[in-house]
């Protein structure tokens, strides 16, 4: 069981769950669209066994297309909850580093899973700061957790799809959130 499966599990809210993933499938397929290319990890690993749609990673669809250039160098990658385990698009990336792809998970989490930010920001807080153990720049692939440890200035990361098509754009991870929040009301 994943923990965005027991959340929706333990709040009661398994039917309002399947409604959303239907509309969602349904919108998906009147627009005939037959493959979904995902950055999010969460997204991922949560979509992943529940939509009836093929969904790759972008890495895997860059690898595909043939875009992308190999890094060489050390990358320390901090490594998104969803994906410790598995490492699903963690192995994608590997296939973008000719250098030293290293797991530098000094802390356990960015502090925004499971509702730690909310019950007990405290131990959010002190998990998330944890990651200024770590020596030099840091890489990740999930924007929520670079924009989680960047708001905390607990560590200088970098998120490694921009250095893999060539990108020196800045996410506007400080206000990724309200970002996104802004869209609902658009």
């Amino acid at each position: 069981m994943t923990a965005a499966e027991s959340l929706w599990q333990s709040l009661g809210l398994e039917k309002k769950e399947e409604k959303i993933l239907s509309g969602i499938e349904s919108r998906m397929r009147e627009c005939k669209v037959e493959e979904i290319v995902t950055l999010c990890p969460n997204c991922y690993h949560y979509l992943k066994p529940k939509i009836g749609i093929k969904l790759i990673s972008i890495y895997e669809k860059l690898r595909e297309l043939g875009i992308g250039r190999k890094l060489s160098g050390e990358f320390p990658v901090f490594l998104p909850c969803p994906d410790k385990e598995p490492k699903n698009l963690y192995k994608d990336i590997e296939f973008f580093i000719d250098g030293d792809i290293k797991e530098a998970n000094k802390a356990q989490c960015c502090g925004l899973g499971g509702c730690a930010c909310v019950k007990e920001p405290d131990l959010a807080y002190k998990m998330a700061c944890s990651m200024k153990e770590n020596e030099g720049q840091v890489y990740t692939y999930c924007a929520t957790c670079a924009g989680n440890l960047e708001r905390k200035g607990c560590a200088p990361l970098k998120h490694i799809l921009n250095e893999i098509i060539g990108s020196d754009e800045k996410a506007a991870l400080k206000t990724s959130m309200i970002n996104r929040a802004m869209t609902k009301f658009k």
